[in-house]
């Protein structure tokens, strides 16, 4: 997903659950058996909806939204635009449209169901995180709030609307990420909590004994640092922190030194001798 200087989105890759926005799956059948054939370049997200809440009618908007900000989920997208209004499309399950339905949407639509939270139906939106199948979403009002729709939990009810984050209660959010099955904020103070539903391979940043928690847990491994943005990717987590004397207790990633190509060249081993009909006769 890209976003232009003039505001406008451009979309490639998988489109099966119309994540790419486009208003198809590129659903191909000519070949006997289901295929989804990919954007192999840019295209641009020309259909913008809203749909009204009385009476079900969808409508295209007049104009394009001008977006200053995206985020991907697996099969599921967001775009924030200068408005501060959020648009969501992809695959609905698990209410992670946030559309109170598990819907999919082919193209970006308007969510409208803000007013209780920021006082506009449709705004007021700063930022959104997608995960697999859940959204975290950050609003102008309550600067620091996170609310969730979508399920992050394997068990449980998933929030077909935006919720308020009970996890996060007390806590002022300056920085969150996304990923798989869990999530990372950093905290005003530079604290940091993260969730982690599964063995995540290191995920929590908790050392080998703690593998998972559905519940946040405050990264002890990185007391005495001040935390300021983290970032998700499928199997890592990173921070960024202020330069701190505690800095020093961080163990570095050092890389081999190589003092020459020919003392690192080994010698290549022996092939293996063949057997039956090629193995070589003794001499």
């Amino acid at each position: 997903m890209l976003v232009t200087s003039c505001g406008d989105v451009l979309s490639f890759g998988g489109s099966q659950y119309g994540q790419l926005g486009h208003g198809s799956d590129n659903l191909d059948i000519s070949r006997r058996r289901e295929e989804h054939t990919p954007e192999y370049a840019p295209r641009l997200l020309s259909v913008w909806r809203e749909k009204d809440a009385d009476s079900g009618e969808v409508t295209v908007l007049e104009r394009r939204p001008h977006v200053v900000r995206v985020s991907c989920g697996n099969n599921h997208s967001c775009a924030i635009d200068a408005d501060s209004r959020i648009f969501s499309w992809g695959f609905g399950g698990y209410g992670r449209l946030g559309h109170n339905s598990t819907t999919d949407e082919w193209t970006p639509r308007l969510m409208r169901c803000w007013y209780r939270l920021t006082g506009r139906a449709d705004g007021g939106v700063t930022r959104a995180h997608c995960g697999a199948q859940f959204t975290f979403v950050e609003t102008a009002v309550n600067a620091g709030c996170v609310y969730m729709f979508g399920q992050v939990k394997l068990t449980g009810n998933a929030n077909m609307y935006p919720k308020y984050c009970d996890e996060l209660n007390g806590l002022r959010v300056e920085h969150l990420a996304c990923g798989m099955r869990g999530w990372s904020a950093c905290c005003d103070h530079g604290q940091v909590y993260s969730v982690q539903v599964g063995p995540g391979g290191g995920l929590l940043a908790l050392g080998e004994e703690v593998k998972s928690s559905t519940t946040p847990k405050a990264v002890t491994t990185l007391d005495g640092l001040h935390c300021f943005m983290t970032g998700y990717g499928y199997q890592h987590l990173c921070f960024l922190v202020r330069d701190a004397p505690a800095l020093a207790n961080i163990p570095e990633m050092r890389l081999p030194e190589h003092e020459g190509e020919e003392q690192d060249a080994k010698p290549s081993a022996k092939p293996p001798a063949k057997r039956g009909r090629g193995r070589p006769k003794k001499s």
